[in-house]
């Protein structure tokens, strides 16, 4: 058993054997500072003799109250996307660098609308070239959607498309034969990715 404290997400590498833990200890522990407010980082095991390998902190100009809540793991091995409910992070498994891509403006909107959930899923387009984020924004019977899907492009690091769904929230996504699968408390919504992509639609 490996103790942690508060894992809430894993991911495992096979190729470079080793397993990423998502938690709420790490940088306590790793700068020994009780007064420390923001615990969250990432822990580094070695998936064959499960010892501690590296303690990564996130970037200390995070302000996630959260922490990593999802992993997903490129189909080379080389990155592992990390969600938290306002950023998403890229952990190069190499150098186990941490960076942090600033997707959208979820600050503005929580400033707007306070009850923001942020992400709550992630997926990773068949091609490797996109990661589809599924959104919450909170309930507001007034606006057009409170759920929505974000399309993040790995190549330039932002947010390039985003797609509002539904009046209700967004809780999950699934992906198959080209297909995005956007489930919401009022139904599953379905997008083709490659139509997406060329149409640029904002809204359904």
């Amino acid at each position: 058993t490996l103790q942690e404290d508060g894992i809430r997400a894993l991911a495992v590498v096979p190729e470079a054997q080793k397993l990423y833990l998502a938690t709420e200890g790490a940088v306590m522990r790793l700068v020994k500072d009780p007064d420390l407010e923001n615990t969250h980082g990432i822990a580094v095991y070695d998936t064959r003799t499960h010892r501690i390998l590296n303690r990564i902190p996130l970037p200390p100009e995070d302000t996630s109250t959260v922490g990593i809540e999802q992993m997903a793991v490129s189909r080379d091995g080389k990155q592992v996307y990390c969600m938290a409910a306002d950023r998403l992070y890229a952990l190069n498994v190499k150098h186990e660098m941490l960076e942090c891509w600033s997707v959208t403006p979820l600050g503005a909107l929580r400033r707007i609308r306070p009850n923001t959930r942020g992400f709550v899923w992630m997926e990773l387009a068949p091609d490797q070239k996109e990661v589809y984020l599924a959104v919450s924004l909170g309930f507001d019977p007034l606006a057009e959607s409170n759920g929505a899907v974000f399309a993040v492009d790995i190549a330039m690091k932002k947010t390039v498309r985003k797609l509002e769904l539904s009046k209700t929230h967004c809780t999950s996504l699934a992906i198959a034969k080209g297909k995005l699968f956007a489930a919401c408390l009022d139904g599953v919504y379905v997008i083709d990715i490659d139509r997406w992509r060329k149409s640029g639609n904002t809204k359904r």
